[in-house]
């Protein structure tokens, strides 16, 4: 589609929002619609005329960061692309409605994205920790960016200082698509809930 699309975005733009939007939850975190009309057939010709007030309506709620359904039975796009829709309530509560009549999806593991997250560069790419550290910023973490101890991180690790914040390194490794999870060993001890050592790995992501 690159030949399709014209950007004033620069690559570190482009890499910078490729970063946050690293294990995004198309089900949870991605809102739809359509814009409301009302049909009207003049001359042979079938038209869709904007229903100002209900457009002013949607975006009044799209403006708050809610999604711009109050109901998800408003949304005649559901399911159009075999995805479901999140409905997000004046509360923050979100919920998704599957398009899918499977009710045997998996349950995900418990997750909790808030608490506090050091985000410790250890793959030596300069920016890397502040980039990653604005994603979890984005989630509701509270979140500091700093160097780790080496640039010899190949692998990146997530590490839950104490077993009651488990499920937020659940959350940071699912907002950053990553799964290996481990228990501080007491090295972190008092450092963060959760402690990101960024590797190469991350780096190359």
């Amino acid at each position: 589609m690159a030949d399709s699309v014209q950007t004033d975005l620069s690559i570190g733009d482009i890499v910078s929002l490729a970063t946050q939007f690293q294990g995004f939850d198309m089900s949870t975190n991605m809102f739809s619609g359509m814009e409301p009309t009302n049909s009207k057939y003049v001359n042979d010709t079938w038209y869709e005329i904007c229903d100002t007030a209900n457009w002013r309506k949607m975006m009044t709620r799209v403006n708050q960061g809610l999604s711009p359904y109050e109901n998800e039975d408003e949304d005649i796009t559901r399911g159009v692309a075999g995805a479901g829709t999140a409905t997000k309530s004046a509360d923050g509560t979100t919920s998704a409605a599957d398009s899918s009549s499977d009710s045997s999806a998996e349950t995900s593991a418990e997750t909790d994205y808030s608490g506090t997250v050091e985000v410790l560069n250890g793959a030596g790419v300069e920016g890397l920790a502040g980039r990653v550290a604005a994603t979890l910023d984005n989630q509701g973490f509270d979140t500091t960016a700093a160097t780790a101890d080496s640039y010899d991180y190949s692998k990146t690790r997530i590490i839950y200082v104490g077993d009651a914040n488990k499920a937020k390194a659940q959350a940071v490794a699912d907002t950053l698509g990553l799964s290996n999870l481990a228990a501080d060993d007491g090295t972190y001890a008092g450092a963060a809930d959760v402690v990101v050592i960024l590797g190469s790995d991350m780096a190359n992501n």
